[in-house]
């Protein structure tokens, strides 16, 4: 390195530019870096963010599914317990026939619900070629309006669905 007294007017006035540019680069470099460190940091939140809406509803569906099944089981019982009190009293009432009971409804979306469920492997993925293969395999010929019945399985949080046309059972 020069000594400074050694150096004319002009080399000094470039040698300070110079040096100028290097501080300017430093710090240029310096912002660049905290602006990346803040880009990830951002990238790593919203996957935070994320991960933690999908663990907070697919609790819920699971929330949503005990709730339902302690419904289902407190209106069978109180169904079974006035059933139980018009038989005691003579006026129980003679079932009526329904339509799938009669025959003439063919096996609707419930059927083919849970014939689904009862399909699917968990930690499996399936697309909806696969799942109707396996419910023609399983003696479901008739597969109407599938994709409907899939959509409707994951807003009741009964199936997921990781990416478009590939279905896999929640839980």
């Amino acid at each position: 390195m020069t000594h400074v007294e050694e150096l004319s007017s002009e080399e000094l006035f470039q040698y300070a530019q110079k040096k100028q540019e290097q501080e300017m680069e430093q710090k240029r470099r310096e912002a660049q870096d905290k602006i990346d460190e803040t880009r990830q940091a951002i990238r790593d939140l919203k996957k935070e963010h994320k991960r933690q809406q999908k663990e907070l509803a697919k609790e819920q569906r699971k929330q949503m599914r005990a709730l339902e099944k302690e419904q289902q089981d407190e209106l069978s019982s109180l169904e079974k317990r006035l059933a139980d009190q018009e038989e005691v009293l003579g006026i129980r009432k003679k079932a009526a026939k329904s339509k799938a009971a009669s025959g003439t409804r063919k096996q609707g979306p419930r059927g083919i619900s849970t014939a689904i469920m009862n399909e699917l492997q968990p930690g499996e993925e399936y697309t909806v070629s696969q799942i109707r293969e396996k419910l023609q395999g399983s003696g479901h010929e008739d597969t109407p309006h599938l994709s409907q019945t899939l959509s409707y399985l994951k807003r009741q949080g009964r199936l997921e669905s990781p990416s478009r046309g590939v279905y896999t059972p929640a839980g």
